[in-house]
């Protein structure tokens, strides 16, 4: 067991272990509608929520998986000015070797 600072009676590899479970549970909880969605139409969806850098992860799932298309927002959480693409964004749309759909944030 990790040693570290106890809260609530746990220590603090577990509460992150419970915290990090509980934010993908959400991530998964929110994704269910898009995917019921896009089933609905005929896409082959696969969902996955991973831990890391966002752009080498969406990257590297395009190397792993058979992608026709990676599917972004145009801006994550950053709320840059409404003239410039997201950091995430880019930096896919400029290495990604399939085609990228940018979906404008409301």
């Amino acid at each position: 067991m990790s040693q570290g600072v106890a809260w609530a009676g746990k220590d603090v590899a577990e509460f992150l272990r419970e915290v990090y479970q509980g934010l993908e549970n959400e991530a998964l909880e929110q994704v269910k509608a898009i995917e019921s969605e896009l089933k609905k139409t005929g896409f082959k969806v696969k969902v996955k929520v991973e831990r890391g850098v966002p752009q080498t992860k969406i990257l590297g799932a395009e190397q792993e998986e058979d992608v026709s298309v990676i599917v972004l927002g145009s801006h994550g959480k950053s709320n840059l000015t409404e003239m410039l693409l997201g950091s995430v964004s880019e930096h896919v749309i400029r290495y990604c070797k399939n085609p990228v759909l940018v979906i404008k944030r409301d």
